[in-house]
């Protein structure tokens, strides 16, 4: 047929069948491929997607470590007079000519006070700075009042200081006042040991 022999055709029929053999392991490899290639993917799409939950999770847990840190130093740091809280005093122009401002015997409450003290003595008031005392060991800074002044003008004095964040909640009294030269007409700024936590609603005394 077609001038070949049976010898040649056996020849040509085997080698179509070698070619078609040859082309159905190319689909299969190919096909093969294109499984493995999409499963690798999908293996590293999820590797990707677990590095990304991983990162996600150690920047959630850094970042609350800072704040927590963050919060450790405020409780730890010395207080010191803001200018914000220097502003707020000015308020006091007027008001006040004159006041003792002391503290317990604690060296950061000390010096806290004296940074009050003179800033008030910035502001043309007259300031009595008496030495610290262990007669009352409390946390914060109150006004003590004499007994004589109006509530009108104890509210005044105290909205500001209040503002300025350095009013506590509290009763402070003169019996919290070392036996010595206090006058019952002196206001008096007491300054206690810094506190722990600043009360619900207030800035910390800074």
């Amino acid at each position: 047929m077609f001038g070949l022999g049976l010898h040649l055709w056996a020849i040509v029929v085997w080698s179509l069948g070698v070619a078609a053999a040859a082309a159905i392991a190319v689909v299969i490899a190919t096909r093969v491929v294109i499984i493995l290639q999409r499963g690798a993917l999908k293996d590293s799409d999820e590797k990707i997607a677990s590095a990304l939950e991983s990162a996600a999770t150690a920047n959630a847990r850094a970042a609350e470590a800072n704040l927590e840190l963050a919060k450790l130093k405020e409780r730890i740091s010395p207080r010191a007079l803001t200018p914000d809280q220097f502003e707020h005093l000015k308020a006091l122009r007027g008001k006040v000519t004159e006041l003792v401002v002391m503290s317990v015997s604690d060296a950061e409450a000390a010096m806290f006070a004296l940074q009050i003290a003179n800033a008030l003595r910035a502001l043309g008031i007259a300031v009595r700075y008496p030495p610290a005392t262990n007669a009352r060991v409390v946390a914060g800074v109150f006004v003590i009042f004499p007994p004589s002044m109006n509530r009108f003008e104890r509210s005044a004095i105290a909205t500001i200081l209040s503002e300025a964040g350095m009013q506590s909640e509290g009763s402070p009294e003169r019996t919290w006042l070392p036996p010595g030269d206090f006058p019952e007409d002196e206001i008096v700024i007491f300054v206690g040991q810094k506190p722990l936590t600043a009360p619900e609603g207030a800035e910390p005394a800074k």
